[in-house]
C-alpha cells in the first residue's frame, strides 16, 4: 500500500532583469503553450476512443482456451476491482460474487498448483472486502480460511498478514493481531499500515511503551502528509496522558498546533494538563481558544466554569 506520498511542491517566481531574458521567457512559455495544446488535443482524441475492456479481454482469452487458471484468475481480479468502483450496492454484490465465482474455478482448474496461493490470497482479500463493504452479510470467517490456505500453499505477501491482523483485531483476538501484524512489518519494514495497526493494538491492550515505539515508526517514514502526522501526534498524546506523563503529552499537543494552529482537540488537551501542572492562567487561556475555535464546546466551557466559580 502507499500512503502519503506527495510531489514535491516548487514555489516561487522567476524575475527578468533584462530585456534580452524577458523575450527568451517569452518564447520558451509560447513553445510550453503549444507543447501544451497539442498535448490536450492528443488526449482529448485519445479520450474519444474507448479503451479495450479488460473483462471482454480475459473472456476472449477463455474461449480459446477454456481451461486457463491465468484467465479465471484475471477476470476474478477484474470483477473485485469494478466492485470496489461500484457506487450501486447491489451492483457491488453481483460483481463480488462473479469475482468469487472466477477464483474457486481458477482453484479448480489448477492442477499445478502454480497459482494457487495467489488465487486463494485473491479470493480471501475478496470475502475481506465484501464484508467491509456489507456488514448485514459478512465473510469474514471465510476470508480468514483463505488467507490461511495462502500462506499455507507459499504465498509471503505482507498485505496477507495485515489483513490477517485486521481479522483478528475484530474478534478482539488482540495478541494474535500483533503476531500478524510484526509478520507484515517483518515482510515489509516500510509499510506504514502494519506499523500503525501495531501500535494502535499496542495501544488497546495498554503495552504503551510498544505502542509509543511503533507510532515513532510510523512518524519516521518520509513523505507523510501533515493530517496523518496530526493524527498520530494526538494518539500519542493520549498515550502519555493515560501514562501520566505531562511533559510528553505536552510536547505532541504543541507539535499539532504547529501543523494545525486551530486544532481545537489540542488547545482544550493542553488546556487540561496546565490544570494538572496548576498553571490556571495558561489553562484559560487555551480553553477560551477552544470556545473562539468551537463556541459549543461542551467541555472546555465547564472547565472555564468551574475555573472561575
Amino acid at each position: 500500500m502507499n500512503y502519503y506520498s506527495h510531489p514535491v511542491k516548487q514555489g516561487g517566481s522567476y524575475r527578468s532583469y533584462r530585456s534580452k531574458a524577458k523575450k527568451k521567457q517569452f518564447i520558451g512559455r509560447g513553445i510550453l503553450v503549444v507543447i501544451f495544446i497539442s498535448l490536450v488535443f492528443l488526449g482529448a482524441n485519445k479520450a474519444c476512443t474507448p479503451p479495450e475492456d479488460a473483462t471482454a479481454k480475459y473472456k476472449k482469452n477463455l474461449e480459446n482456451d477454456p481451461t486457463s487458471v491465468e484467465a479465471y484468475l484475471a477476470l476474478g481480479k477484474s470483477f473485485a476491482s469494478k466492485a470496489i468502483a461500484s457506487e450501486y450496492p447491489e451492483e457491488k454484490e453481483k460483481f463480488f460474487q462473479e469475482a468469487i465465482g472466477f477464483f474457486q474455478r481458477a482453484i479448480i482448474l489448477d492442477k499445478d498448483k502454480k497459482l494457487i496461493p495467489e488465487t486463494h490470497y485473491q479470493l480471501g482479500l475478496t470475502y475481506f472486502k465484501m464484508s467491509r463493504l456489507n456488514l448485514k452479510k459478512a465473510y469474514y470467517r471465510e476470508a480468514e480460511e483463505e488467507l490461511n490456505i495462502a500462506i499455507n500453499e507459499g504465498a509471503k505477501y505482507s498485505d496477507i498478514h495485515l489483513y490477517l491482523g485486521h481479522l483478528y483485531f475484530r474478534k478482539n483476538a488482540f495478541d494474535n493481531a500483533i503476531e500478524e501484524y510484526k509478520k507484515a512489518r517483518e515482510l515489509n519494514p516500510n509499510d506504514i499500515s502494519a506499523w500503525y495497526n501495531l501500535g494502535w493494538t499496542y495501544k488497546i491492550k495498554g503495552l504503551y511503551h510498544e505502542s509509543i515505539n511503533a507510532f515513532q515508526e510510523v512518524l519516521s517514514v518520509r513523505g507523510l502528509d501533515d493530517e496523518f502526522k496530526v493524527k498520530v501526534y494526538a494518539i500519542l498524546g493520549e498515550i502519555y496522558l493515560s501514562k501520566n506523563e505531562l511533559n510528553y503529552a505536552q510536547n505532541e499537543y504543541k507539535k499539532i498546533l504547529k501543523l494545525d494552529r486551530n486544532s481545537v482537540e489540542a488547545h482544550y488537551q493542553l488546556g487540561c494538563i496546565y490544570k494538572k501542572q496548576e498553571n490556571l492562567r495558561d489553562a484559560e487561556k487555551e480553553w477560551r481558544r477552544v470556545l473562539r475555535l468551537s463556541p459549543n464546546h461542551v467541555e472546555a466551557r465547564n472547565e472555564l466554569t468551574r475555573l472561575n466559580s
